[in-house]
């Protein structure tokens, strides 16, 4: 359209081209067009074209011959335009002029040639042909393009046929694999059923047989699983109250809340294999305590099943191997038994190797099947005792505060082991799980009732009571420093034994490369300004949060170190961090840690080649002083109970004294006015072993000094120490008697109060006081 648009504009100018050349070419007495002027009108058109080409403008240029009139054929001179118009072709209007002779069709009237006008019109006919032509080739690329829209059109629309048609092959060739996958399933089960049959021919033929109890496998097998189990009574009395709970509730109720689940988690090496392993037994104990106060429903002999979740008996494939977690119990369970039934195992055919028992056993099979082949009529009145180890081993572990987490393995074994103690009837089930980290939140989404039994520390090494480490005289140091760690006491008797006397340096370097060997990560904190603030957290004794972090430390997550639950009870959230100092040696031993910490090495082990003097025990008591003072903000307003933890404290109002901390230096000497430093004083002092000065804070905000005084002598007059108004600090070495201080300040501390007070400096303030001679 737009094309017959432009054509038909074309063919109207070459109209108003004709009619305007009719108009010009009237009567006029004007003088003829001059070759020149004419020229220069009409692009191209030169002096000798007009001469010789043009008979008008030829007589025109010569001037003398007088002027000759042509008629002008009008129609002519339109359709020779239309012509040029229409070829496209735009050289200058000469061409038209010189080819039409500019005479009357009729003959009748002479005309003369308006040059102006008519080369005005001419190009001004140019310009619109110009245009024109333009318009033409704009419509012709318009044109062009819509075809090439359309040609696009239709290859989009081939395109959408074509996608459409890959669409219903993509649809049908799912159809077929949904359908392939159906038939899959349907062989698998088919399989399955077929090999759960022949599984259940085994199984099935082993459980119906009156099997005999045959005790786990040991959880623990280093060498320290035979010395005698230290804290013992504590754990009893823990567990004395909710074992007679349950006791009284079995048979009433499956209520969750009044079915308690007995819950134990340490960092590795402290001692939960070897709690599980105790458990039976002093789950016997507190049923023989019940048995004292009301009659027994059930028996006091325990048949314990101990589950582990590591080494051999890690958990398989989920979905192809374990399938659940009833199953996962139970087969544990039966396999326990095969030591105790071989000849009954072999009968049946049943897999002597874990990997194929796991897999070939029932799918169907849960505990009660366990239960009902071993203790049979007597199932209603035996207790079991179910232990499960290494829980942090199963899928699903991390993810236990998570709500994906309950579809998960480890959720889903802790509901098997719960269901097993809150059902009403059966067997009378006690049990405890055990982890390297805290489970709280594995139950967090259950009323499920839990107790939490804090890991006892080991405090002297024996078996029947009789020592087992040999001889040394730094033995009670070095079994202090390893601060009730299980396995580190184990590589210290490993040391003596190969070196009975060697040095202290040359016996816990040997206890070092063990303890290198055995947790590779516990020194590997980085940077140093971690270690700071995990030094600064256990010196003070704050109470952190669980998941909380010191610096960008985890203390429940680092190797070594133990946390104490405030009350014993996790649940609460709240712990403090208990350092063993043989990971303070491993820390300050490392060469990438600088000399910064070395005022963290009190009285290391090189002081004790020889008898350490009194005057080394005084400034072992000054240091830990700006040790205490370090681990809190220089500035930062403390109290006196949290400044100086675990000590005696009179009169009870100097417990909320508050103090403003500061940084103190050690000097041998100092004014009694500058409040940054500690002064030791001279041997033999009448007064105070070492002092400073504190600036106390009023009930109303005011501000006064005091002076605290060290005293490391046998209670001498407080009046010799220091004055009324003061605080003394009492360090005795000899009695644990604390002494009547009239109303005064006093802060005492004795052996009784060393491990609170001291905390992993605790193993030299005890031979100290009973090595050295004031």
């Amino acid at each position: 359209m737009a094309m017959m648009r432009t054509r038909t504009k074309s063919r109207g100018m070459c109209l108003c081209l004709g009619i305007a050349l009719a108009l010009l070419l009237q009567p006029s007495t004007e003088s003829l067009l001059d070759s020149q002027d004419f020229a220069r009108g009409v692009p191209g058109l030169k002096d000798h074209d007009v001469a010789k080409r043009h008979p008008l403008h030829a007589g025109v240029a010569r001037r003398a011959r007088p002027a000759q009139e042509d008629r002008l054929d009008l129609e002519k001179v339109v359709a020779e335009a239309k012509r040029v118009v229409d070829n496209g072709t735009l050289k200058d209007m000469r061409v038209v002029i010189r080819r039409v002779k500019l005479v009357d069709p009729a003959g009748k009237w002479k005309v003369r040639v308006n040059k102006p006008e008519l080369e005005k019109q001419l190009r001004k006919f140019v310009a619109e042909a110009k245009a024109a032509k333009t318009a033409l080739e704009e419509a012709r690329k318009v044109e062009k393009a819509k075809k090439e829209v359309q040609e696009a059109k239709k290859e989009v629309q081939e395109a959408k046929r074509k996608v459409q048609e890959a669409k219903k092959e993509v649809q049908e060739a799912e159809r077929k694999v949904e359908k392939a996958k159906e038939e899959v399933k349907e062989a698998k089960a088919s399989g399955r059923t077929k090999e759960s049959e022949a599984r259940s021919s085994w199984c099935e033929k082993l459980l119906a047989k009156k099997l005999k109890f045959g005790a786990a496998d040991q959880l623990l097998a280093t060498v320290g699983a035979t010395w005698d189990y230290c804290g013992k009574e504590e754990l009893r009395e823990r567990m004395q109250i909710p074992i007679q709970k349950l006791h009284e509730q079995k048979g009433k109720n499956s209520d969750k809340q009044l079915h308690p689940l007995f819950i134990a988690f340490a960092g590795p090496g402290q001692g939960k294999s070897r709690l599980l392993t105790e458990f039976p037994g002093l789950v016997e104990q507190c049923l023989q305590n019940v048995s004292e106060r009301q009659k027994l429903k059930f028996s006091k002999q325990t048949t314990s099943f101990m589950i582990s979740c590591e080494n051999a008996l890690s958990p398989g494939d989920w979905a192809t191997e374990e399938l659940n977690a009833q199953r996962f119990v139970a087969c544990r369970m039966l396999w326990q038994l095969r030591n105790a039934n071989k000849e009954a195992f072999r009968e049946v055919g049943a897999p002597a190797d874990f990997a194929e028992f796991r897999v070939e056993c029932s799918d169907s099979l849960v505990a009660e099947d366990v239960f009902a082949a071993v203790l049979c009529d007597e199932l209603n009145h035996c207790t079991v005792v179910i232990g499960v180890d290494g829980m942090q081993g199963l899928p699903g572990f991390t993810d236990r505060s998570d709500a994906v987490g309950k579809d998960l393995p480890f959720y889903q074994v802790m509901q098997e082991v719960c269901r097993l103690v809150n059902q009403k009837e059966g067997a009378f089930v006690v049990a405890c799980v055990a982890a390297l980290q805290n489970v709280k939140s594995g139950l967090a989404g259950s009323p499920q009732a839990r107790v939490f039994l804090e890991l006892p520390r080991v405090t002297a090494v024996t078996r029947n009571k009789q020592p087992v480490l040999p001889g040394h005289r730094l033995k009670d140091l070095l079994i202090e420093d390893m601060g009730g760690h299980g396995r580190a006491l184990e590589c210290l008797l490993e040391a003596l034994m190969e070196m009975p006397n060697a040095a202290a340096t040359a016996l816990v370097g040997a206890v070092m490369r063990q303890l290198r060997q055995k947790y590779p990560d516990a020194i590997q904190l980085e940077p140093e300004a971690d270690l700071k603030e995990l030094l600064r957290a256990a010196v003070s004794g704050r109470w952190i949060w669980s998941g909380d972090t010191v610096g960008n430390l985890d203390p429940e997550k680092v190797e070594l170190i133990r946390v104490k639950f405030k009350d014993g009870d996790p649940s609460q959230c709240l712990y403090r961090i208990d350092l063993p100092y043989i990971w303070l040696h491993l820390m300050l031993s490392s060469p990438k840690f600088s000399d910064d910490l070395q005022p963290w090495n009190l009285m290391d082990y090189h002081l004790f080649e020889s008898e350490p003097t009194w005057q080394q025990w005084e400034e072992f008591n000054a240091r830990f002083r700006v040790l205490r003072a370090s681990a809190f903000e220089d500035g930062q307003v403390v109290d006196i109970a949290d400044l100086h933890r675990g000590a005696v404290i009179q009169p009870d109002s100097l417990k909320s004294t508050k103090v403003i901390n500061r940084h103190l230096q050690f000097a041998k000497s100092g004014t009694l006015t500058d409040k940054r430093v500690l002064v030791v004083n001279a041997a033999g002092a009448p007064a105070a072993d070492a002092f400073l000065m504190l600036e106390e804070v009023g009930a109303e905000g005011n501000h006064h000094t005091i002076s605290e005084c060290l005293q490391c002598k046998k209670g001498e007059s407080r009046l010799e120490a220091c004055d009324k108004a003061d605080i003394l600090v009492l360090l005795m070495t000899t009695t644990n008697t604390v002494p009547q201080s009239g109303g005064q300040r006093l802060i005492f501390v004795s052996e009784a109060q060393y491990q609170e007070y001291f905390g992993f400096y605790a193993g030299r303030a005890f031979y100290q006081t009973r090595a050295a001679k004031p």
